[in-house]
């Protein structure tokens, strides 16, 4: 038995399913019967070859894909697509696209990296109030006991703690003016030891360093170790593809 379980570009399930169904009433001499499932909310076709094909259909994948028509071709002399302005144009060559496609990553890489070295720089800005917070009421220069939220929200304001909203951290811009009133993150905090505090300087330490990485990586660095990764799980899923075909 077989599983296909991605039919090609533009191709869906029900054509599929007629196309084994032809195959099947055909008197062919290639398969017994087939069974279309849906596995978490996605198709997938499982097909029995008969016993004298197993052997020609494991060892040749080209066959295996022209034989059930897997294969999809796609005529590349007329391709007409959205500009980056967003207008219709019609480009030459696959190296045209690529090269206007090239510019508008690596925008978008840049402002990637910006937004990641932000959310690093507000992350340890984060951690060195909640050290000093602690500091602070350890040593009682910070009393917390009996005191209502907006004394100490006053308090905490005058003693030039940052204020910040965690649950929406994404949209957090460290050189813009932010709020003066949401110190939860501070107000929350459940302990306040010296184990604490050494647990967020460990803490600290692990974001400087990844801050340091990010800031000294090109972002053509980050785009190639993207694509790496990419190429990385497309020869896993090959080598997954090519296991559930040679495992008739």
């Amino acid at each position: 038995m077989i599983i296909i379980n991605e039919s090609p570009i533009n191709k869906l399930s029900y054509e599929f399913n007629y196309f084994l169904k032809e195959l099947l009433n055909d008197n062919n001499n290639i398969i017994e019967k087939y069974e279309e499932k849906n596995i978490n909310n996605k198709n997938c076709f499982e097909i029995y070859i008969k016993k004298e094909n197993t052997e020609k259909y494991k060892n040749d994948n080209e066959l295996f894909n022209e034989t059930f028509r897997l294969n999809k071709y796609i005529n590349i002399n007329n391709m007409i697509l959205f500009s980056p302005e967003g207008k219709i144009k019609k480009y030459d060559s696959i190296e045209e696209i690529l090269d206007e496609f090239y510019y508008i990553r690596i925008k978008y890489y840049e402002l990637r990296k910006n937004y990641l070295l932000n959310k690093f720089k507000n992350e340890i800005n984060i951690i060195n109030n909640k050290i000093r917070f602690i500091e602070m009421v350890i040593n009682n220069k910070l009393n917390l006991i009996n005191e209502n939220k907006d004394f100490l929200i006053n308090k905490l304001n005058k003693l030039k703690f940052d204020s910040y909203n965690i649950f929406d951290m994404d949209n957090i811009n460290i050189n813009e003016e932010k709020s003066t009133n949401n110190f939860d993150y501070l107000l929350n905090l459940k302990k306040c030891n010296k184990k604490d505090i050494e647990k967020l300087n460990s803490e600290k330490l692990l974001k400087e360093k990844e801050l340091k990485i990010l800031e000294n990586t090109d972002i053509k660095k980050i785009w190639i170790d993207d694509l790496d990764e990419l190429e990385k799980q497309l020869k896993l899923f090959k080598e997954f593809e090519d296991k559930n075909i040679n495992g008739i």
